[in-house]
C-alpha cells in the first residue's frame, strides 16, 4: 500500500508543517493556529452584525403622504378635540403630529419644522376617561388607513373587515376657532358634530 503521504500529499504537508515547525518567532504554531482562526471568525461576525444594524429605509406604504412638508405651527395639529355623544360620554379625535427640525444654528433660531407622520385616534368614551378598546388609531399613510389632512379638511374612511371592530368615517373641516365641524362616524355613532378642545371642569 502506498504511504499516507503519497495518497494525501496536501494533508501530509500541512500535518508536517504543524509538526516540524513548533515555533515561529517564539510562538507555538500549533497553539497559534486556533487563535488565528477564532480571530478571523470573530472579525467576520462583527462585520456582518454591523451591517445588520443599519436602519432600513421606510417602505413606501408606511411613509406619510406629506413627509417633508414644512409645518409652521405643529402645536395646532396635535391634541384632543371632542364633543358629547348624548349618552353621558364623548366622541372625538386625538391627533399626534411628529415633526423634525433640521439645522444646528447657534444660537438656535426658529425654522419651520418638517412633517414626518400624523397619527389619528378616533374614540368614543363611555366615562370620564378612555378605556381599552374605545379608541382606534390610523395614520396618514397607505398601511395606516390613508388619513388625509389637506387645506384644513380631515378625511378618513375605514371599512372594518372584522365584525367586532368599528368602521370609521371622518369628514371634518377646521373652523376659525380651532374646532372641527362635520361628520363623525365610529361604529354605531354617526352624526354631524363640532369637536373642540376639552376645557377643565370645576373640580380641576
Amino acid at each position: 500500500m502506498k504511504a499516507a503521504a503519497d495518497r494525501f500529499p496536501f494533508v501530509c504537508r500541512v500535518r508536517n508543517l504543524l509538526a516540524c515547525r513548533p515555533s515561529i518567532t517564539g510562538v507555538d504554531f500549533r497553539h497559534a493556529m486556533p487563535v488565528l482562526l477564532a480571530a478571523c471568525l470573530f472579525t467576520s461576525g462583527a462585520y456582518s452584525q454591523s451591517s445588520v444594524t443599519t436602519p432600513p429605509q421606510t417602505p413606501p406604504g408606511d411613509r406619510s403622504f406629506y413627509f417633508g412638508q414644512p409645518v409652521s405651527h405643529p402645536e395646532t395639529l396635535s391634541g384632543v378635540w371632542e364633543a358629547p355623544d348624548g349618552n353621558g360620554g364623548a366622541v372625538g379625535i386625538h391627533l399626534q403630529l411628529t415633526t423634525a427640525v433640521s439645522g444646528d444654528a447657534d444660537p438656535p433660531v426658529w425654522t419651520p419644522q418638517s412633517w414626518q407622520h400624523l397619527d389619528v385616534g378616533v374614540f368614543q368614551r363611555q366615562g370620564p376617561e378612555l378605556e381599552f378598546g374605545e379608541e382606534n388609531f390610523f395614520g396618514d399613510d397607505t398601511h395606516g388607513g390613508s388619513a388625509r389632512l389637506e387645506n384644513g379638511e380631515l378625511q378618513l374612511h375605514f371599512v372594518s373587515p372584522a365584525p367586532d371592530a368599528p368602521s370609521v368615517d371622518l369628514d371634518l373641516v377646521r373652523q376659525a376657532d380651532g374646532c372641527w365641524y362635520g361628520r363623525f362616524h365610529r361604529g354605531d355613532f354617526d352624526s354631524t358634530v363640532t369637536l373642540c378642545r376639552p376645557t377643565p371642569g370645576p373640580d380641576v
